[in-house]
């Protein structure tokens, strides 16, 4: 099989997983909310009325972790090492970088400069990480009566908003207390403002 096939039925198997994924979620968000209601959890009830045609219950939508963290899951006999659980980070735009040097290819250049970073490595028993924050543009409507936008850059352990919020996400995952600046959030700093501005 040559690199590109490989990087192609790579690419079609993440997607077709990542639908799995989604689906698998739908069906349990519904099968959590009708036990709430047989139990009498009227409080989520209530705040997250839900029927057959509406949106998962959550925080997507949010940029707390509970909003942008989702599980990776990766299969790949006699390639990716079985039983890896890693806290590593990942972006979107490591995919394409990861399925290049999978495939044995060059990442492609033509698409201008790529912020995205290989994690083949993490599959396949490395223990060092090439990614240590992640840079975010949220900005989910964009019409001409919305143009919400949320810039943040986050490690594993803190995020600064680019309205200079900081958060430990692990002590306060649903972002409630900001925290005094420290050596990390000069580090964040540096690179909101070198990144995509």
């Amino acid at each position: 099989m040559s690199p590109i096939q490989t990087f192609i039925i790579l690419l079609v198997s993440v997607c077709t997983f990542y639908g799995l994924i989604i689906w698998f979620l739908l069906k349990a968000s519904v099968y959590f909310h009708k036990m709430d209601e047989k139990l009498g959890n009227t409080e989520r009830a209530e705040r997250i009325p839900y029927n057959d045609d509406t949106i998962v219950p959550g925080e997507k939508g949010q940029t707390t972790t509970y909003g942008t963290h989702v599980p990776l899951i990766l299969y790949w006999p006699d390639h990716i090492m079985p039983g890896i659980k890693t806290s590593q980070l990942v972006n979107f735009t490591d995919f394409m970088p990861t399925l290049a040097n999978i495939a044995g290819i060059p990442v492609p250049t033509t698409y201008g400069k790529l912020d995205g970073k290989t994690f083949y490595p993490i599959l396949t028993g490395s223990t060092s990480s090439l990614r240590n924050y992640i840079f975010n543009h949220f900005q989910p409507d964009i019409t001409s009566t919305s143009n919400k936008l949320i810039r943040y850059v986050q490690n594993r352990k803190y995020k600064l908003y680019e309205n200079g919020k900081f958060y430990n996400i692990i002590s306060d995952v649903e972002e409630i207390t900001a925290i005094p600046s420290d050596q990390t959030k000069n580090d964040f700093t540096e690179i909101l403002n070198r990144v995509h501005n």
